[in-house]
């Protein structure tokens, strides 16, 4: 969308009134390349790839129309899905953590902020992540809400990426103006129950609410009356008060600098590999009945040769007449071979993990799975970098919220950010590491770089507790050697 330094300013500069410039905002949204990679990607993450509306053709009268009796099976692959899921899980699979050194306090802030960013705040992240991979850019809406005792709570909503239309108010996509999120609800209308778009448009401090209204955009005046509303309103005894969080509350995450789908490098593989399995189960299934060529055949009918041939299993020809038989040969070497190379090709340009026994082997070596996992690291590391930064502006509301509701008043940037990464290490490899590195250097240190361990103090405790050990050396039996999944920060 283009650049919005100040969307009071935006307003003032035309004669549209707000509900006319949100529906054109749309509009454009919705007719543009970004939205139409958003939907594609999200449509290929649920399987829905474009090769489930192919549609075969024929000729009759020299006129393409559909043939509705051709064979026409439609094998759709799920290769966005383990390809994101692995990626997420790999970046996401253990919770990002949150620490600081501050000590001495009532109320630390690390307890703070990991109650405030609970488990439910860790089930978002996985969404918001997912969004961005198949969107190319995602958002967070934070708010405040009420648990069950009446008490307030910061809530996280990750919201559809084709709702949302970012208004920056730089080129490079780091100031964030405003949004306008639009949707559709069911509603009745008279006695009839329809879609009805709704929208909003948020800016730093307040939001504007909007409905279709006999097929246009409207200003919703039952929620906004007397016009923007605050974010959140803020209760003293009789009085309410409304207030912004001096931030747009949709905390952008972007997938990639260009804000682009994981599915825009290997689109064009994914339809390839479903055209060429359906293709060739189209041919199996045709491949079951013989094309038949008749030579001095004295009917008019095929129907009749087709009958004669099944009921009797005999044809009457005329003088030098005969049937052949056509059928089409199969290459299925060739077939295998250009799917192997299409599979090849996703997991290189893809950045994806290939976990085929023929990749892998048995018990691969720690620089064979280093090197498997090199392109699934840089994707990851991109994510990541943008991922960081998103959570400094959740850190932001964090603050905002704690002196909101009178908890205090903290410096976030206290809070470091940590990422423990996901992936397969050899077991017997590592554990043969450790005796090494028990040879040159401390117990914590060996325990710290140890798979099995979790906390190295609670590690420590249980050898004191069971007595002076001498070494930590391990005995290794041949024969049984297994992947495990360790911690990779």
């Amino acid at each position: 969308m283009g650049i919005v330094e100040d969307t009071k300013a935006m307003f003032d500069a035309t004669t549209m009134t707000p509900a006319q410039i949100v529906a054109g905002l749309i509009e454009e949204f919705k007719s543009s390349l970004a939205y139409k990679d958003m939907v594609q990607g999200k449509a290929y993450y649920d399987n829905d790839n474009d090769i489930r509306r192919r549609v075969i053709y024929r000729y009759e009268n020299d006129v393409k129309v559909p043939d509705d009796d051709a064979t026409n099976n439609r094998i759709s692959h799920p290769f966005m899905k383990n390809a994101v899921d692995e990626k997420v899980s790999y970046l996401l699979g253990n919770p990002v953590t949150f620490n600081t050194d501050e000590e001495g306090e009532e109320q630390p802030l690390q307890e703070i902020v990991n109650r405030v960013l609970d488990e439910d705040f860790d089930d978002a992240l996985i969404d918001y992540a997912r969004e961005a991979s198949n969107g190319g850019i995602a958002w967070l809406h934070g708010f405040i809400d009420t648990d069950e005792a009446g008490e307030p709570i910061l809530q996280w909503e990750p919201i559809e990426c084709d709702q949302v239309i970012p208004l920056w108010s730089d080129a490079a996509h780091r100031k964030l103006e405003a949004i306008v999120r639009f949707y559709y609800v069911e509603e009745y209308v008279g006695e009839e129950k329809k879609l009805v778009m709704r929208a909003e448009l948020w800016d730093r401090m307040t939001v504007q609410h909007f409905i279709e209204y006999d097929g246009a955009l409207v200003e919703d005046v039952e929620k906004n009356p007397d016009g923007p509303v605050g974010h959140y309103a803020k209760v003293e005894g009789e009085t309410s008060e409304e207030y912004g969080w001096g931030i747009v509350p949709f905390i952008p995450l972007r997938n990639n600098s260009k804000e682009r789908p994981d599915l825009r490098s290997v689109k064009p593989i994914v339809d390839a590999y479903d055209k060429v399995v359906s293709n060739n189960d189209n041919m199996l299934e045709e491949v079951q009945a013989f094309v038949y060529v008749l030579k001095n055949y004295p009917g008019t009918s095929l129907t009749e040769f087709v009958t004669n041939l099944r009921r009797y299993r005999a044809i009457k020809v005329d003088e030098d007449g005969g049937v052949d038989k056509v059928q089409a040969d199969l290459t299925p070497e060739a077939v295998e071979a250009h799917l192997d190379r299409l599979k090849s090709d996703f997991y290189q340009f893809g950045q994806s993990v290939d976990m085929g026994i023929d990749k892998m082997g048995a018990a691969p070596s720690g620089v064979a799975l280093e090197f498997l996992y090199s392109g699934l690291k840089l994707k990851a590391s991109d994510l990541e970098r943008k991922l960081r930064r998103s959570l400094k502006q959740v850190l932001y509301m964090v603050g905002q919220f704690l002196e909101i509701t009178g908890q205090g008043k903290y410096d976030m940037s206290r809070v470091d950010i940590t990422f423990t990464r996901s992936t397969i290490t050899n077991s017997l490899e590592t554990a043969q590491t450790l005796v090494e590195l028990d040879a040159t250097h401390s117990r914590r240190t060996v325990l710290a770089n140890s798979p099995y361990v979790d906390d190295v103090e609670e590690e420590l405790g249980y050898i004191d507790e069971e007595g002076s050990v001498d070494s930590l050396s391990f005995n290794f039996e041949p024969g049984d050697n297994t992947d495990s999944r360790v911690d990779d920060e």
